[in-house]
């Protein structure tokens, strides 16, 4: 099955939704330009806050609409990653980290932990060199590190010399390699960007992507660049002062994972 992607473009979120166990609950959440979730076993998960897609009027009430939540069971929280209201998906994607992303899964994957804290694109950009790139999102550290590649980026909100990412449909197919964001987990692009990537070396990257092998392997993904938190109150504290995804860093632990074919968890 590796490569392909099932026609039922649901059955990706299924199945990701399927590995929360249905006795945790949400503890608490905070939601800025990262979406954070925290829950009863002790776990904590963020990703980026995409503010597009439907938007529900509660969302513009004052204080804090999702304090909601806590109390949730998080499998519910995480089946938000299904709404076409990408602020909840954004929730729905942290809720889902709060229980994937985790030191003792990483750990208990037996999985080859390729890099501890560095950046993907410089460490894969020497063998990438010379080939056809494909870059979904717009990763100044990936644009800088890829030069020697025949890069294309594809961008929501293009920047100069950027490609809308409609145009995704006529440049990922004969790609050698596709960086994705994980921003398109909750922005439901994902399942096709994995069918027009089929056969390149495929690499998820982004704190906002879930650590789920035994999901993504059976779909022709090689590489998992994400993170997890190693520090919630630090992570709770920055998304309070506004900041974004980048300044992130020194609340999370980042690694990149090597998927086999079949992943045992």
């Amino acid at each position: 099955m590796n490569g392909r992607v099932p026609s039922n473009k649901w059955q990706l979120y299924d199945e990701l939704i399927d590995l929360i166990p249905r006795d945790t609950t949400v503890t608490s959440t905070s939601l800025g330009h990262v979406a954070l979730v925290c829950n009863s076993a002790g776990g904590a998960g963020i990703a980026s806050h995409d503010r597009g897609g439907q938007r529900d009027d509660y969302l513009n009430a004052p204080s804090e609409p999702w304090d909601q939540i806590r109390g949730w069971p998080l499998r519910d929280a995480a089946a938000l990653v299904k709404s076409w209201d990408f602020s909840k998906a954004s929730v729905g994607v942290a809720a889902l980290n709060s229980w994937l992303n985790s030191a003792e899964r990483l750990e208990s994957s037996g999985l080859r932990i390729d890099t501890f804290d560095t950046d993907v694109f410089t460490t894969r950009a020497p063998e990438l060199a010379g080939k056809k790139v494909a870059m979904i999102g717009h990763f100044s550290r990936g644009i800088t590190a890829l030069d020697a590649a025949e890069l294309t980026i594809l961008e929501r909100d293009p920047h100069p010399g950027d490609l809308p990412d409609s145009a995704c449909e006529y440049a990922l197919p004969g790609s050698d390699a596709v960086f994705i964001t994980g921003m398109t987990v909750a922005n439901k692009t994902l399942p096709r960007l994995l069918e027009l990537a089929a056969g390149a070396r495929i690499i998820l990257t982004g704190a906002s992507v879930p650590f789920a092998p035994e999901v993504f392997a059976n779909r022709g993904v090689t590489e998992l660049a994400t993170a997890y938190i190693s520090d919630a109150e630090a992570a709770r504290e920055l998304i309070a002062s506004d900041q974004h995804m980048p300044k992130m860093r020194s609340a999370t632990h980042r690694f990149t994972a090597v998927l086999p074919e079949s992943p045992q968890l």
